[in-house]
């Protein structure tokens, strides 16, 4: 098979188009006009397929590409398959992407598979502010009808969004990713609790003759198990609420005082240096940079919490400060001079708050003094959000609490494997089948509900981690990388023409008697 691909970046997105035939006389041999959909293959995440002979490649000169064109494809088949063959040749390794393997069932759209399936309005597509930028951390999305992840590679996908009106529906049903159902602990402990309740039953089922067990004597011990489902679950529901509580206060509270922040002083930077030159652009891109390597630090200073081991702390990556040297956020020597330090991500504020003193002093801000005192007075709040943040995920619940807890849950849930065995055997002792199917729902229902709210409440108490419901840090990085720029952009071409630039304002310093005293 013949198979020819184009990409490209324009504008930020890449345009792919792509054909295949056989070569063979009965071969499809078409013109591809603009805005053409030329197919889809079987089992494969590419949607659609859509010629756009405007934007896919640039002219390039007639004596490098002989017979080549980018006039719209439109006309004679003949002549468009010569003008295709004589583009030149791309792989996906010439754009930094890995071979696809070869996917077999090319078929050609027909009417109704293009309306219902593959109409390209109803394709998901993820925020424009949230999608990486080329210069910054590599991510990239998985997008489904039902979810929005991020992958941001090694094995780390993170749900950043989830359409909960699907969810609500029928959703729920095939939903895993990202629910209590990847825990491997909790199958564990649902496997845990049929183990005892069979050696339950076996052994009710043997003594049964003997003792003439009924249904009325399994039931009575009902409400053994009922009694602590009651006070586990009221127990239960305080611990885990107070948890909810500090994650959405984390997240909406501090960690977004600290996003906030950072776009704050963009905005001011995007005011105070609207210029093209080198001094402007560097005095913005900086702000920037330091912005979102603070947030970078927390990171990597949050993780350091749960890392218990050398082993752990390499793998969570709290040392290497490499990563962030290849995004873009840190240079060689400011690596060095973050080098065990203790207090990484706060140490950056104290780098812009001394930055805005120097340019306060240099004249390079209008009303110097006035606005030194309010970009302190942003560093400040800045570093009192990530000491809240830190300060809170180093705060745990007493132990005796959480031990109390954990322990009660554990007893009901024990209580509840004897009961259902118990009825079990008796129910198999007396032929009764149909009385098996309460206790083995209870096997199944009760351990989702009770080991689930606990591993919820294990996995929110510090969301900088690289479960598939934490933060990720990739898609904040791309989302006020992209405000900002733009931010920057509106700065330097304002609507009503030419921005304002201010001379140099030095600082007045009035001297008193004191002084000379």
């Amino acid at each position: 098979n013949h198979v020819f691909t184009v990409s490209s970046w324009t504008e930020g997105r890449r345009m792919a188009v792509e054909e295949r035939w056989d070569g063979s006389e009965g071969s499809l041999r078409r013109p591809l006009m603009h805005g053409q959909r030329t197919g889809r293959r079987d089992e494969s995440p590419l949607r659609e397929v859509v010629v756009d002979v405007h934007t896919t490649e640039p002219n390039e000169p007639s004596s490098t590409y002989p017979g080549y064109t980018n006039e719209p494809m439109m006309g004679d088949a003949d002549a468009t398959m010569r003008r295709l063959d004589a583009r030149p040749s791309f792989s996906a390794a010439d754009f930094g992407f890995e071979e696809p393997p070869p996917v077999p069932n090319w078929k050609f759209w027909d009417k109704a598979d293009e309306e219902e399936k593959h109409d390209p309005k109803k394709v998901p597509v993820a925020p424009l502010a949230d999608r990486p930028v080329p210069d910054g951390p590599k991510f990239h999305y998985r997008l489904t009808r039902m979810m929005r992840l991020a992958d941001e590679g090694k094995g780390k996908v993170k749900v950043v969004r989830y359409k909960e009106a699907k969810l609500l529906r029928e959703g729920f049903l095939y939903l895993w990713q990202g629910t209590i159902f990847e825990s491997k602990f909790l199958w564990q402990q649902v496997g845990f609790m049929f183990f005892v309740a069979s050696i339950v039953a076996g052994f009710t089922w043997l003594v049964a003759d003997r003792t003439h067990l009924s249904l009325e004597t399994a039931q009575s011990l009902s409400t053994i198990s009922e009694t602590l489902s009651t006070i586990v679950a009221f127990i239960l529901g305080l611990y885990l609420q107070k948890t909810v509580d500090i994650w959405w206060e984390l997240r909406h509270g501090t960690i977004q005082k600290l996003m906030n922040t950072v776009d704050n002083m963009c905005m001011r930077m995007s005011i105070y240096f609207p210029g093209t030159g080198s001094n402007d652009v560097m005095a913005r891109k900086t702000i920037l940079r330091y912005g979102l390597l603070s947030i970078a630090l927390l990171f990597k200073e949050a993780r350091e919490i749960d890392a218990w081991t050398e082993e752990e702390r390499e793998q969570l990556g709290v040392d290497d400060l490499s990563d962030l040297v290849v995004d873009g956020m840190l240079t060689n020597s400011e690596k060095e001079l973050l080098e065990d330090c203790g207090g990484k991500s706060q140490m950056v504020w104290v780098w812009i708050s001394s930055l805005f003193t120097k340019w306060c002093l240099d004249g390079r801000l209008p009303d110097p003094l006035n606005n030194q005192e309010m970009m302190l007075k942003y560093c400040e709040d800045a570093r009192n959000a990530i000491g809240t943040i830190l300060a809170q995920l180093n705060m745990q619940f007493p132990l005796s609490y959480t031990h109390t807890v954990v322990l009660m849950t554990k007893m009901m849930l024990l209580a509840v494997a004897v009961e259902s065995g118990f009825s079990a055997g008796v129910a198999i002792s007396l032929g009764k089948y149909a009385h098996l199917a309460p206790p083995i729902t209870f096997l199944i229902i009760l351990p989702l509900i009770y080991q689930g709210l606990i591993d919820i409440k294990e996995h929110i108490s510090n969301p900088f981690r690289d479960d598939s419901t934490d933060y990720c840090f990739k898609m904040f990085h791309a989302r006020i990388t992209s405000e900002c720029r733009d931010f920057f952009k509106a700065g330097s071409n304002p609507p009503y023409g030419r921005p304002a630039v201010l001379p140099p304002q030095l600082l007045e310093r009035q001297i008193t008697s004191a002084f000379y005293d």
